[in-house]
């Protein structure tokens, strides 16, 4: 989460995003979900400038 943050704040200074994990949610639901997902929502101009930066630098 840091290093995507991080990336985001470097790379997009000027977009407004909001980032956050499944597993904040996970302790409502029993622990019904066994894995983690990343959440980024980004504004709607930068979605994909966003998701092919953070894919070619999150390997």
């Amino acid at each position: 989460m840091k290093q995507i943050g991080q990336t985001i704040k470097k790379k997009f200074p000027f977009i407004k995003y909001c980032q956050w994990e499944l597993s904040s949610v996970n302790m409502f639901s029993q622990r019904l979900i066994n894995f983690n997902v990343l959440i980024v929502d980004v504004e709607r101009e930068a979605v994909e400038a966003v998701y092919y930066e953070l894919k070619d630098n999150t390997r």
